[in-house]
């Protein structure tokens, strides 16, 4: 029971640190290397997020429409991630 803690908090940690480098990294690549002012670096450094979270939203929906539908969890968490 342990170990599937602390898989989940290593998980969780390394999940948010990738969050923290890019939420801090992309901007300042963006300027450097492609040349972007900030101002449009900064929605371009937004619009990844942006396809995340609604991406959340369709694939949950997804995934409530296969469960009631008859598909197993299993089956459905497989296809989904």
């Amino acid at each position: 029971r342990k170990r599937a803690v602390w898989a989940c908090i290593s998980a969780n940690f390394v999940n948010h640190w990738g969050y923290f480098v890019y939420l801090n990294w992309m901007p300042a690549y963006f300027n450097k290397v492609i040349g972007l002012n900030l101002t449009k670096s900064t929605f371009f450094s937004f619009v990844p997020w942006l396809v995340m979270a609604v991406m959340a939203y369709v694939s949950g929906r997804m995934g409530d429409l296969m469960v009631s539908s008859g598909m197993s969890k299993l089956t459905t968490r497989r296809i989904l991630q």
